[in-house]
């Protein structure tokens, strides 16, 4: 399955996605915010390779900071409550793309 969005921050990452629902998680690799991307959610998502919002801007103040911090960003994404928890993804935002590779019961 391949979801498209607007990159907002660009890079390519590998990993885990879990749905992220504003509490601290163990270990997150890429998160899957189902809603709108707040600024206050960025301290909690410190530690991602990735995000992938539902509902953001491009020019959003937390796009401009996850691009400052390098990290890749894709917002506008259809279909994320498609993919489950655990699945490995590549995020590719040179492409607008995310696209699960094995969903956690492939694995």
């Amino acid at each position: 399955m391949i979801l498209f969005g607007r990159s907002a921050s660009l890079g390519r990452v590998r990993g885990r996605a879990w749905r992220w629902n504003g509490t601290v998680a163990p270990r997150i690799d890429i998160a899957l915010v189902m809603g709108p991307l707040r600024i206050d959610a960025i301290s909690e998502l410190s530690g991602v390779s990735g995000v992938v919002a539902a509902i953001g801007g491009v020019t959003s103040h937390p796009a401009n900071v996850l691009r400052a911090r390098g990290v890749p960003l894709l917002v506008g994404v259809s279909g994320l409550d498609q993919i489950a928890d655990g699945s490995f993804v590549e995020l590719d935002c040179y492409r607008g793309s995310l696209r699960v590779i094995s969903c956690d019961s492939d694995t």
